[in-house]
């Protein structure tokens, strides 16, 4: 994820006049949600956690707390 960090925070600068949605895609699980959503991101994209989870539901739930509560650290909002 520091990389991942390093390209949207380099590509934020590049984008800053048009002020593009960026979002990180690959790789999201319970155990990396929070790494993403702290790497400046505006949107976490998670396939596979949820889709090959036994539980889907419970799946999305589970990464949407982990979501929240890592925004609350750094006094962000989940976009949705």
């Amino acid at each position: 994820m520091p990389a991942a960090a390093a390209r949207l925070a380099k590509l934020r600068a590049l984008c800053a006049d048009f002020a593009p949605v960026l979002a990180i895609d690959g790789g999201i699980t319970a155990e990396t949600i929070a790494e993403a959503c702290l790497t400046g991101a505006d949107l976490v994209v998670s396939g596979s956690a949820i889709f090959k989870a036994a539980d889907p539901a419970a799946m999305l739930a589970r990464l949407a707390a982990v979501q929240q509560a890592a925004l609350q650290q750094v006094g962000g909002a989940p976009n949705g």
